[in-house]
């Protein structure tokens, strides 16, 4: 189940910039950050294999300059293929259920098993398929740069500008990470992109998250 939040974080077409992180956070979903097309339909085909593997609703957030985007996009049947995490919960193969009921005493279990269950499964699932990935890998590096959706679109154009592409920004000593999961990101791949930095920049839509 996708839950699709549409953003205007530069209030193009809104009285109010909006950002729905923190309220997707609050209700313990799951949530994929699409920065083009392509990623629409890549992150869409991922997010029901993750809602279903998780047993979460999974939200999905897109920003009026990706919604108002027109563009290519690859549809091969097979582009996507989906990696079993092998997640284990409380020693056993993880099957999300449903049999719970939202009302007490069941409901400080339903919590118990998003936390620790469900929202484990979330990160286990964007690990096995790479949601969050390190786009350039530079050995040694001293500076390291992360932005996520349509953010790290936008910094990758910026550098490009400024004639800094993958071999450029190697040369240079940067490393850059590209978040497609905001939450919950797994913390093995956020120190192995850490490692070593002297510094490290966040570049973020609104408030920090």
């Amino acid at each position: 189940m996708l839950a699709i939040a549409g953003d205007d974080p530069v209030a193009k077409s809104s009285t109010f910039p909006t950002a729905s992180e923190l309220a997707f956070y609050d209700l313990g979903f799951p949530l994929l950050f699409p920065g083009n097309v392509q990623e629409v339909l890549d992150l869409g085909r991922l997010g029901f294999e993750l809602s279903r593997y998780s047993g979460c609703w999974v939200g999905f957030k897109i920003v009026t300059n990706v919604s108002d985007e027109v563009g290519t996009a690859e549809v091969a049947p097979d582009r996507i293929v989906i990696a079993d995490p092998g997640f284990e919960h409380e020693g056993k193969p993880w099957r999300a259920t449903h049999g719970m009921v939202g009302f007490p005493p069941w409901g400080l279990e339903m919590e118990r098993e998003l936390v620790y269950g469900r929202l484990e499964a979330a990160r286990a699932f964007a690990t096995a398929n790479r949601l969050n990935r390190i786009t350039v890998d530079t050995p040694g590096a001293w500076l390291g740069i992360t932005a996520a959706g349509k953010t790290y679109h936008d910094l990758r154009e910026a550098l490009r500008a400024l004639g800094l592409d993958d071999d450029a920004l190697r040369r240079h000593g940067v490393r850059l990470l590209q978040v497609r999961m905001l939450f919950p990101l797994a913390p093995g791949l956020v120190r192995a992109f850490a490692r070593g930095l002297e510094e490290l920049l966040v570049i973020e839509e609104k408030r920090s998250f």
